[in-house]
């Protein structure tokens, strides 16, 4: 019996024209934050899609729709061929470009597949979502979709894409992470990014009399850039954090669509240490190692119920009493909640780029343009409550409560590598941060395999550094060891004792790792503190494993 098939599409990509440090792809265009394919027994375009995540569901209703009939190529024969493409669902930038059957017989440079998908990246600084409903009659138990993105080469640093490879899980959310793993064909090449997926469909369900009812439903699968992280995940660690005994979750201020700016503070230290997270939404990583750091600190698991008490945190480990006696902790897991809710990739809700808002700089030509015809000064005013109340917030507070020790926590499109962009650019640096810097590397090296310190972004002389990044604005406001902690999107070639380019030392960066990383900087944190404000020359009883090593981005 012919039987109907449905493979729907939800494609997420991002875009931005901001500038931003290092080999980044989404200045231009930017391939995928999140992707999802699916087989589903849904025929109507305009349903709506739910994906159910833990605690709770978050529903993307559908909005306006324009239906495209099948190109000629295409060889799709039943009365659903129809395309249907939405930008109404939560996150993304793309559209549909083309779908077609391969036919063995003329087409043999592609038969390693059944289905071709091309989809084009759109040129716009926020995101859009791309749904696209594919019906076919297909007598096969599984299909192998090509999927491929025909502009790839027209993004800016195009090949920070040599190298990466998708990510793709089939869970029934892709907001667990523990189900994704690496396609092993993801390819870059004349300008066009693809890989290939099979698509599963079991056999027909009945009634328990033969008959077969409604449409076969396959698995359905979904593909990111880097796994996501749900506003629902962090809305959860959020309240996990509120039960433990003596932490303090407070709001900062909220953001300009009106979400509370969280932050989560421990210990009693008489040192104080800052951790922010997720300044551009899309680097998901960043919320991984917001949740293993404070899972850890706390002694709760937002993955268990039974974590001793509750979310009581009884699970206390040495190192992390030790980090909550020797420091006062500040953590903003989330600092742009707009961008992350909205799926956009490096911006606020009105396109403010916030690792770019924490002080006054030159404005950029076109503002200065505008401000000559009024009479102004060609400076750019920043943190402003009408563009980025969220620098605005943290900052406020890090003025109020001091900083002797601070981190930010990103991800970086280019280097496939886990490390930190000190603040050698200020006006501030010298032998005593260069050498906490250093020491700080050294022991994150020595406790977790994914961190070394030979590859970064190369660094500025002293004093042309850009001020109103943020690592580079705290270490001169509070003259204290500061820096950008980057995570890759692509396989992590780090381990231990420098780089590896082994396949069995690069497999499984991920969100585990992620969290894994969060977790481990208590040890670094620990191991700095007695010198962060030594004012001798600590250095020289330093051994030498803890040398500041002058990194390089060529590897």
């Amino acid at each position: 019996m012919m039987r109907t098939t449905m493979v729907v599409v939800l494609l997420l990509l991002a875009t931005s024209r901001k500038p931003s440090r290092g080999i980044v792809l989404a200045r231009g265009f930017r391939f995928p934050s999140s992707f999802s394919s699916s087989s589903s027994s849904s025929s109507s375009p305009s349903s709506s899609f739910v994906i159910t995540g833990r605690g709770g569901g978050h529903r993307w209703p559908s909005g306006s729709h324009r239906r495209l009939a099948p190109s000629s190529a295409t060889s799709l024969n039943t009365s659903d061929d129809m395309i249907s493409i939405s930008d109404a669902y939560d996150g993304g930038n793309g559209e549909f470009s083309s779908a077609r059957m391969i036919d063995d017989n003329n087409d043999q440079d592609e038969c390693d597949c059944d289905l071709v998908v091309c989809i084009k990246i759109r040129p716009d600084p926020f995101r859009s979502t791309l749904n696209e409903k594919l019906f076919i009659d297909y007598k096969r138990k599984s299909v192998r979709v090509r999927y491929v993105i025909e502009n790839a080469g027209d993004a800016s640093y195009a090949d920070a894409y040599a190298g990466y490879s998708t990510f793709v899980t089939r869970k029934s959310t892709p907001f667990d992470p523990h189900g994704w793993e690496r396609t092993s064909d993801t390819s870059y090449d004349d300008g066009k990014l693809s890989w290939t997926h099979v698509h599963e469909f079991p056999p027909d369900n009945d009634d328990g009399g033969g008959v077969s009812i409604g449409r076969s439903r396959g698995r359905t699968a979904y593909f990111a850039y880097f796994p996501p992280y749900s506003y629902e995940r962090h809305l959860g660690l959020i309240s996990r954090c509120e039960d433990v005994r003596g932490c303090t979750v407070t709001s900062l201020g909220r953001s300009l669509n009106g979400r509370e700016i969280d932050c989560v503070s421990f210990g009693n230290g008489p040192r104080t240490c800052w951790i922010i997270h997720r300044q551009h939404p899309g680097e998901t990583m960043a919320s991984f190692f917001a949740e293993g750091l404070l899972t850890r600190l706390l002694g709760i698991d937002i993955d268990d119920d039974n974590d001793g008490g509750g979310g009581i945190g009884s699970g206390i480990d040495v190192v992390a009493r030790d980090a909550r006696e020797m420091y006062t902790f500040h953590v903003v897991p989330n600092v742009n909640p707009d961008g992350s809710a909205l799926g956009y990739l490096r911006t606020n809700a009105v396109g403010s780029n916030l690792n770019r808002e924490w002080c006054p700089s030159p404005a950029p030509p076109v503002v200065k343009d505008d401000r000559a015809r009024e009479g102004g000064i060609d400076m750019y005013e920043a943190p402003t409550l009408e563009r980025s109340p969220e620098a605005y917030h943290v900052l406020r507070e890090m003025d109020r409560t001091g900083v002797d020790a601070f981190l930010d926590v990103h991800g970086d499109e280019g280097l496939p590598f886990v490390f930190l962009a000190g603040s050698q650019g200020t006006s501030v640096w010298g032998k005593r941060l260069e050498c906490l810097h250093g020491t700080f590397l050294s022991s994150y090296e020595r406790c977790n395999r994914d961190v070394q310190c030979r590859v970064s972004y190369d660094p500025d002389a002293p004093g042309e550094g850009m001020r109103n990044i943020c690592s580079n604005q705290i270490a001169e406001r509070f003259n204290c060891f500061s820096g950008t902690l980057e995570m890759p999107f692509k396989e992590c070639w780090s381990d231990g004792n420098g780089i590896s380019r082994g396949e069995g030392d690069k497999a499984g960066w991920g969100p585990e790792r992620a969290r894994r990383l969060g977790a481990s900087v208590l040890e670094a944190l620990c191991y700095i503190w007695p010198y962060l404000r030594d004012d001798g020359e600590f250095w020289e009883g330093l051994p030498k494993e803890d040398a500041y090593i002058n990194p390089s981005s060529r590897y």
